[in-house]
């Protein structure tokens, strides 16, 4: 919920800013008769804290991010030196570094992963054609029930680029 307020908060700062701005701009052009001067007063002390204070407001906001209980996130980071950082965060608010740190989430509960012929809605259509040792080409349906491990998340790595150099 503080990341809902925070985006409700910082929204309305952006509007209020920006019709302010406009506001500002039309009352001066009236005044000074040219827009260029008018454009000049968007720069006065009272304008440029209003702006900076929503600024940071925004910067806070990125720089917060939640997990929520049933899930695990990797914190994918530029400033550490493997490119994440080392543990997994686990349910709550947590502090990034906004712009440099983006936070891949994790399920953490049992998942079912079903191959059949018979496409139904949680079935993939994905089987597996093999061959016996006599020759003879069978058709498998299976399913996988897998849980990831919290405490193992970060080795997943399916959030680079390139998948294929994952070992």
């Amino acid at each position: 919920m503080i990341q809902d307020a925070l985006n409700l908060i910082i929204q309305l700062a952006w509007l209020i800013m920006i019709i302010a701005a406009l506001r500002q701009v039309l009352r001066a052009a009236r005044k000074l008769g040219s827009v260029f001067a008018a454009l000049r007063t968007l720069f006065s002390y009272r304008s440029l804290i209003y702006t900076l204070s929503v600024l940071g407001l925004t910067l806070v906001k990125a720089s917060l991010v939640f997990v929520y209980p049933q899930q695990a996130g990797v914190v994918v980071s530029i400033v550490s030196q493997h490119g994440v950082r080392e543990k997994p965060l686990r349910g709550g608010l947590h502090w990034i570094v906004p712009l440099a740190e983006r936070l891949a989430v994790y399920p953490l509960y049992w998942q079912t992963y079903q191959m059949s012929q018979r496409l139904t809605e949680n079935a993939s259509g994905d089987t597996v054609l093999v061959r016996t040792l006599d020759g003879q080409e069978v058709i498998l349906d299976s399913t996988i029930i897998f849980r990831i491990d919290p405490e193992h998340v970060v080795p997943i790595r399916p959030w680079r680029r390139d998948s294929a150099a994952c070992p």
